[in-house]
C-alpha cells in the first residue's frame, strides 16, 4: 500500500484545468501522514500540490490539501496552481 504525491513546480497555463499526470513522476510514501507531510513541505518550497492517492480509494484534490495547509500552518493559499 503506498500513498502518491503529484506535485509540480510551474502552474499550469491559461485554460487548462489540471496538470498531465502521465507526465508527473509522482512522490510516493508508505504513510498517509508521510506523503501530507510531503505535500506540505512541497508547498512550503514554492511547488503546486496538485494531488495525494492512496489505497482503499483514499483521495486528497488540491483544495483539500491547500486547506489542510492552513488550517495547520495558518497561512491561507491564494492561487490553486494556474497562472494568472
Amino acid at each position: 500500500m503506498s500513498y502518491k504525491v503529484y506535485c509540480t513546480d510551474k502552474p499550469l497555463h491559461l485554460g487548462e484545468s489540471e496538470p498531465d499526470y502521465s507526465r508527473i513522476a509522482p512522490f510516493v510514501f508508505d504513510t498517509k501522514e508521510d506523503a501530507v507531510t510531503k505535500a506540505f513541505t512541497g508547498i512550503q518550497n514554492g511547488l503546486t500540490v496538485w494531488k495525494i492517492e492512496g489505497p482503499n480509494s483514499f483521495y486528497m484534490s488540491q483544495a483539500e490539501i491547500e486547506a489542510a495547509y492552513a488550517a495547520k500552518t495558518g497561512m491561507r493559499l491564494s492561487t490553486l496552481g494556474v497562472a494568472k
